[in-house]
């Protein structure tokens, strides 16, 4: 149980670091209203998925 929690915790440590350096992307590429919900959105996914894929590398085996 303790290190569901843990890796829960590191999961949104890890995506709420992506989704800021998301933000600073965001904001240094800003466009039309269009264009840039898709590219907020796309972001957001690529920054999920980032945080998601750093969580699960660091997870060690004890075998």
């Amino acid at each position: 149980m303790r290190k569901k929690i843990i890796w829960w915790i590191q999961l949104v440590i890890n995506c709420l670091f992506f989704l800021y350096l998301a933000q600073k992307i965001d904001t240094m590429y800003h466009s039309g209203p269009g264009l840039s919900f898709v590219i907020s959105i796309f972001l957001i996914i690529i920054a999920i998925v980032l945080g998601y894929a750093l969580t699960v590398g660091f997870e060690n085996d004890e075998h």
